[in-house]
């Protein structure tokens, strides 16, 4: 028979720091040290000097325990809160509040699912105007320079010679409408970027290819159904939209006026510019839209792309 899991009770503890210092100490009967940041305690353990970033904890029979943040974090986690985060010092270990490494080992009897971990958030019974059901919340904050952010970050592993009868993808989201819908948008995906300064260049969605080759950057697969559009931009509240589309070597295309596209860079057809060297040399700029029009196909047919008859 396999071994049970227990969970540990809730115990009173202090993570040492150099603010709590005197009040930890006397909390636990230890001597502080405000030079050294350390405090001296006779625990379970016999005599030891306790420095910050170490626990303090008092187990059920008062006696006092002192754990490394990650030997802590390891035994009894965190419950912690929105408004009291737990504190860590980060020392040569990373700390990591909660984790699940699971691997299989034998091919299963029947369908079966294997994940790091699993949350769910539901409300039922009555309606609940006020609360926000969230699966899984992920926040990352920064006060000052770290090396990167994310606010959820997902990794997708290919071993050599790992295949997949179905899906692979880093981040999955699926969502499943009803009858009865919510009154805002309704999305498999929202990505929001706040912010009035950048100091760098700020993407919505940024999507990047490193040491790989891909059909395309991104792909709509209608899978079946009907779509209006395979990507539409919508300018939302205050905001703007400078340019529509922008391509690899600054050509753009913005569609300012509804139903009219303006395009700055050459149009070309097969590989073929059509019109766009020729604008200057043909003088369009000082023509009226007749002429324009006039102009522009023959531009077409110079370059074999219109019939006489077109």
């Amino acid at each position: 028979m396999a071994a049970s899991l227990y969970e540990s009770k809730k115990l009173e503890g202090y993570l040492i720091s150099a603010a709590n210092l005197a009040e930890a100490a006397g909390w636990c009967g230890g001597t502080p040290d405000p030079v050294a940041n350390t405090i001296d305690l006779d625990g379970k353990e016999g005599f030891v000097q306790v420095g910050a970033g170490q626990y303090i904890i008092k187990d059920l029979e008062g006696e006092f325990h002192v754990y490394k943040p990650a030997d802590f974090i390891a035994l009894y986690g965190s419950e912690g809160s929105l408004s009291a985060p737990m504190p860590v010092v980060l020392g040569a270990d990373s700390v990591i509040a909660a984790s699940a490494n699971v691997v299989s080992s034998a091919d299963a009897a029947s369908d079966v699912t294997l994940g790091g971990g699993y949350f769910k958030a539901a409300v039922d019974t009555v309606d609940q105007p006020h609360v926000q059901i969230v699966g899984l919340l992920a926040r990352a904050s920064m006060a000052v320079g770290a090396l990167d952010a994310y606010g959820l970050q997902s990794h997708l592993t290919l071993g050599a010679g790992a295949e997949s009868s179905g899906n692979m993808t880093a981040i999955s989201g699926k969502t499943i409408l009803g009858s009865d819908n919510a009154g805002g948008i309704v999305s498999a995906g929202l990505f929001t970027v706040e912010g009035a300064h950048t100091p760098n260049t700020g993407y919505g969605v940024w999507v990047d290819v490193v040491d790989a080759s891909l059909d395309a950057g991104i792909e709509i697969n209608a899978n079946g159904g009907t779509l209006d559009a395979g990507i539409k931009l919508d300018k939302m509240g205050a905001g703007a939209i400078t340019k529509d589309i922008v391509m690899q070597n600054g050509e753009s295309i913005d569609n300012a006026t509804d139903g009219l596209i303006n395009h700055s860079g050459d149009i070309g057809v097969g590989g073929t510019k059509v019109v766009g060297a020729q604008v200057a040399a043909i003088g369009l700029d000082a023509k009226t839209d007749t002429q324009k029009i006039t102009d522009i196909i023959a531009a077409l047919r110079a370059h074999g792309l219109l019939g006489p008859d077109a």
